[in-house]
């Protein structure tokens, strides 16, 4: 009798972990199909690189965007073919005199649209501080990509503006770079 009491424990034990198993499983395959977000695009080789750059320093308190004066270029895709666009910006940045939560914000246009991820303004570039804890400037970047580009000519534009949630802080930028990329698919 105690023989059958411990077939039928190891049984029921043996069960609850299958159970516990395929549950996992399941939950992990369900999981599987929830989309993160995240993309994924490819090309086969650089087909073009084009570099803009400027020393001279550039401000705005614009809370909608700006074009950045001389951060531009163009891409042409020439017939039969695809690309995609990698663009890279890189500037010396300060935002300074409005107060947390506000922020200064850059985006990359390529044929008007802005490029991914795209995200707006609530990209944060860099926080504003209050004039008592400005850091002074430093050094950041931003890579950006889209495509494929059917053929064609895409502008290539790089803007700035400022959120103004916590006051109105000024944004400054200079020693910067714009780099645009463009493979084949």
């Amino acid at each position: 009798m105690e023989e059958r009491f411990m077939v039928a424990r190891w049984w029921r034990t043996l069960s609850l972990v299958l159970a516990t198993v395929l549950i996992t499983l399941g939950v992990q395959a369900a999981m599987a199909g929830v989309s993160s977000g995240q993309t994924q695009i490819s090309g086969r080789g650089t087909a073009a690189v084009k570099v803009v750059r400027d020393i001279r320093t550039f401000h705005t308190a614009s809370s909608t965007w700006v074009d950045l004066p001389g951060a531009s270029t163009t891409v042409t895709v020439p017939p039969a073919q695809q690309w995609i666009v990698l663009a890279r910006f890189g500037a010396s940045s300060g935002c300074a005199g409005g107060y947390v939560p506000s922020w200064c914000t850059v985006r990359i246009l390529v044929g008007g649209v802005e490029a991914d991820p795209a995200v707006g303004t609530s990209f944060v570039w860099e926080s504003s501080l209050p004039p008592c804890c400005e850091i002074g400037e430093r050094s950041l970047s931003i890579d950006r990509s889209i495509g494929p580009l059917a053929p064609g000519s895409y502008p290539v534009q790089v803007q700035v503006a400022v959120t103004t949630a916590g006051g109105t802080p000024t944004f400054s930028l200079d020693d910067w770079v714009l780099t645009v990329e463009a493979a084949r698919t």
